[in-house]
Parts: C-alpha cells; sequence; structure tokens
C-alpha cells in the first residue's frame, strides 16, 4: 500500500497494481523481480479476491487498480485496460479501476476515450520514468486536453522508481 487517504467509513489506497501474472510476471518481470530483491521480498502471486481481503482485513475499504502500458519504452506487454475493466466491474463497490496509456503510442488519445467510455475506467495512471517521457512536453498534451473532456483525473508516478533505466537510455 503506498498512499492511503482515510474517507469517512474507511481507508482509501489510492495506487494499487493487481498482484497477479498479468502484472508481477508478464508486465514487470525482471523489473518487478529485481524490486522485490531490493526490498527483501518474494513476488507472491495473488487473486484479486485474497487481494480485497488482505485489504479489508487492513481497514482499506476502496482502492484505485491501475492499468499499465509501457511498452514502447519497456517492450513488456500491458495490463491491458481491458482487464483491469473487467475486475473493477467484478467488484464495483471496492475497486476504482483507472486507465493507462502508453503516451508514444499514436492511438493514446483514442485509447483513453475508449478506456472511459466504452470501458467505465475513472482516471488515468502515467509514470513518465517508466514509460520514457516527459510530461511538460507539448506532444502530450491531447492526452492531458482529453482528460480534462472527460472530467477525469490523471495521477503521475512522481519520484524514484525501481524500474531500471537501461531501456530508457536508449530512447524511444
Amino acid at each position: 500500500m503506498y498512499a492511503l487517504q482515510h474517507n469517512r467509513s474507511g481507508f482509501v489506497d489510492i495506487h494499487v497494481h493487481p498482484p497477479t501474472k498479468e502484472f508481477l510476471l508478464d508486465s514487470g518481470g525482471s523489473q518487478v523481480a529485481a524490486a522485490a530483491k531490493k526490498f527483501g521480498h518474494d513476488i507472491e502471486l495473488k487473486t484479486i479476491e485474497e487481494m480485497l481481503e488482505e485489504y479489508s482485513k487492513c481497514g482499506v475499504e476502496k482502492l484505485v487498480l491501475f492499468a499499465w502500458d509501457a511498452e514502447t519504452a519497456s517492450h513488456r506487454p500491458p495490463v491491458t485496460n481491458e482487464f483491469v475493466a473487467k475486475i473493477s466491474e467484478k467488484f464495483l463497490e471496492q475497486i476504482i479501476g483507472f486507465a493507462s496509456v502508453d503516451p508514444h503510442k499514436k492511438s493514446a488519445v483514442k485509447d483513453l476515450e475508449h478506456a472511459v467510455s466504452e470501458l467505465k475506467l475513472r482516471g488515468l495512471k502515467l509514470h513518465p520514468q517508466a514509460q520514457a517521457f516527459e510530461p511538460n512536453d507539448h506532444k502530450y498534451y491531447p492526452i492531458y486536453s482529453k482528460c480534462v473532456e472527460l472530467k477525469i483525473p490523471i495521477t503521475f508516478h512522481t519520484g524514484s522508481t525501481y524500474w531500471a533505466q537501461d531501456w530508457l537510455a536508449v530512447g524511444v
């Protein structure tokens, strides 16, 4: 649990990735393994139900679950918006789904609109370090404008990250 905010009835974790094969192994791969090693943990796959039970025991009643798309920079498969939407729909009372778009893809704005309008995701998560982009570069402003149009929040992962910078050195 990264960041907790208290609401009237409990806590909300506003930064959650699925503890599933799709994120921890397929998308995260060696980067997640390196982070687990750095922090002295093993990678432990869980079902969404197991994750929610764990959160409930800690008094966390809602969580924001992120999709993940850093495919251009990482050459790893995304945790798709469809995957997160399916989970969010199943656990509507507990999970708030946020989309991810790869800002380098020409389809990013269209992908975001689909994620919000069709899949009913409720925000956008971007990770400039892992996605290898500068958030203040004007070429990404259409993504931000679409968020304004759709009336959704954007969260930017800032500060340090365990994602190796080796793929970033190559450039996108």
